[in-house]
């Protein structure tokens, strides 16, 4: 982007605004990028999930690293279900990988989506072995058995999932 101005002074002015504003951009796009990379800890706080640079699971004492499940630039989305299993959904271009792990990070098996993964966000368990997953564009909210490993059910726009 260029500016010209006939005035140095003007020019002079607009440069020094725009140098000190550089740093509080930056410094509010690295706050909005921490909350969302905020670990997520498991339901007794034993393992934590944590997004630098994929997903990583980590002891939620000392946060040791206990497994990499997902290395990726890309944005993820992943959660912990009640037996301990983790969920990690992961965009694949133009596809949405669903992949599951043990309690332990050791991998059970992975379930491609034929989705677009726009507004990806693994949900919450609505059932033992089932998790609602989100997307956003097109909103759409899919509720996928990890036993079986597909969509058992797509809901309406506007439908929550009800727990059960």
């Amino acid at each position: 982007m260029f500016f010209f101005f006939n005035d140095t002074a003007t020019t002079e002015i607009y440069t020094l605004s725009l140098h000190d504003a550089l740093p509080i951009s930056r410094n509010l796009l690295f706050q909005r990028g921490a909350s969302r990379e905020r670990p997520q800890p498991d339901a007794d706080g034993a393992r934590i999930l944590t997004r630098d640079g994929g997903v990583r699971l980590r002891d939620g004492a000392t946060g040791a690293l206990l497994a990499t499940l997902v290395e990726t630039a890309l944005p993820v989305s992943a959660r912990f279900v009640a037996d301990g299993r983790i969920v990690v959904g992961e965009a694949a271009g133009t596809r949405t990988v669903l992949h599951v792990f043990a309690p332990d990070g050791t991998p059970l098996g992975d379930m491609a989506v034929d989705r677009v993964p726009m507004g990806l966000a693994v949900g919450p368990e609505v059932a033992p072995g089932r998790v609602a997953v989100f997307f956003e564009f097109p909103t759409e909210i899919l509720i996928v058995d990890l036993g079986k490993r597909r969509v058992v059910e797509t809901l309406p726009p506007g439908q929550r999932p009800l727990r059960g």
